[in-house]
């Protein structure tokens, strides 16, 4: 009785951590400061995955199809580009929101199968009405993927979008 809840052997499984600091603008974040030293290195640019693209549009409602990521070589940082007619902009350029959004469904979508997902204040940057659409996709992800969420949140709107078990 006095071990039931001992776990020697626990289960090895993939955590993810989404902090506070997606919301942060890119300009004053210390892991984009390669992005901007103006050095020789290239970002590589690649595709969104499908599933990103479609959630992160649902959620966003604006066809984010053109974006891309770009990533250095010798940096696991990843960085999202938008592009507007002909141009590309960079996430500096992004609004909090929509930063957070992208970045939060990709490093959700992108992960394993049956990950712990934890995300720290959920309605950082967002409308109400994102929040209660984000919500609805970390249901949907959890069921898809399997995934268990846990997140932090002052907002009403994401307590109200919770099944009661779920609080």
């Amino acid at each position: 009785k006095e071990s039931r809840w001992r776990r020697d052997d626990p289960p090895n499984r993939n955590v993810v951590y989404i902090e506070i600091q997606r919301t942060v603008p890119a300009s004053e974040l210390t892991k984009f400061r390669k992005f901007l030293s103006g050095n020789e290195q290239k970002a590589e640019l690649t595709e969104l995955s499908q599933d990103t693209i479609k959630y992160a549009t649902a959620i966003l409602d604006k066809d984010i199809s053109h974006y891309r990521v770009a990533s250095l070589s010798d940096s696991d940082t990843r960085m999202y580009v938008g592009r507007s007619g002909e141009k590309n902009y960079s996430q500096f350029h992004f609004g909090a929101g929509e930063a957070s959004i992208i970045a939060t469904v990709d490093r959700i979508e992108t992960s394993g199968d049956n990950s712990l997902i934890l995300i720290e204040e959920i309605e950082n940057g967002l409308h109400p009405v994102a929040v209660r659409l984000m919500i609805n996709y970390l249901e949907n992800v959890a069921r898809r993927k399997r995934h268990q969420i846990i997140f932090t949140t002052h907002s009403q709107d994401a307590i109200d979008q919770l099944p009661a078990e779920a609080i």
